[in-house]
């Protein structure tokens, strides 16, 4: 009897370790999507608001792309070889960024016990997939870390301005010892995600990737947000 128990314990155990990633294959308008991800149903709210714009996959884009977990350092190599000779002027004629809220993934965020030495717990949040790509001949230099150095979400209030509601890395003075420089060849995507908002106001979000007067705009979509978070953010002169 004891064994029995012990069989359906582990059996159990497995069966939950099971059910904890899962694999979505989604039809995007260039490629097939085969993602591994973690369940997940949190959105961002008024507590909770930050979102950061992780790397899932930088290369070619080929019949079908696999991604799972984000770029971490020590997992992939890089190549700063030519830097200095990569473009940092972005257009809509050398980079196209596209939402693509027919795609429902999930973005997962670790979160550290209190002495940041182990996990604490991992959350997944709704989100829609994000790609950039690189539609001209020549590379371009997309700042450094594994993350997307120069993007910023905004998002329309009800008087019709476009308000940014988070600053993009480049202007948060982190230390980038270590950190790759990202460069995107010619014809080569870039695949992040993007957390959604939780909320009942219906309104229109875009992507600004870039610095200043030297910006370029994803495609706009539609979502909810909780017009809370709005408030006291920047308008986009």
């Amino acid at each position: 009897m004891r064994l029995l128990n012990l069989f359906a314990l582990s059996l159990l155990l497995f069966s939950c370790r099971q059910s904890e990633n899962h694999v979505q294959v989604f039809n995007t308008s260039g490629f097939v999507l085969v993602d591994t991800i973690l369940k997940g149903n949190k959105l961002l709210n008024l507590e909770e608001t930050y979102s950061n714009y992780p790397i899932y996959f930088i290369g070619s884009q080929s019949d079908t792309v696999k991604i799972g977990n984000r770029y971490k350092v020590g997992q992939i190599k890089w190549s700063n070889n030519n830097n200095l000779f990569s473009c940092r002027k972005y257009t809509a004629d050398n980079l196209k960024l596209f939402v693509d809220t027919s795609i429902k993934t999930t973005s997962t965020v670790e979160y550290f016990s209190e002495n940041y030495k182990t996990f604490d717990s991992t959350r997944g949040f709704k989100s829609f997939l994000l790609t950039l790509q690189n539609v001209s001949d020549s590379s371009l230099y997309l700042g450094r870390t594994f993350e997307l150095y120069y993007l910023t979400r905004q998002v329309k209030n009800k008087t019709g301005q476009w308000v940014s509601l988070d600053k993009n890395l480049s202007e948060a003075e982190l230390c980038l010892t270590g950190q790759p420089t990202i460069t995107l060849h010619p014809k080569d995507i870039i695949i992040s995600k993007c957390k959604r908002y939780g909320g009942s106001f219906l309104t229109e979000f875009r992507f600004a990737f870039g610095t200043k007067d030297n910006v370029v705009y994803s495609n706009v979509f539609k979502d909810f947000i909780d017009e809370r978070i709005i408030q006291n953010k920047f308008t986009d002169k």
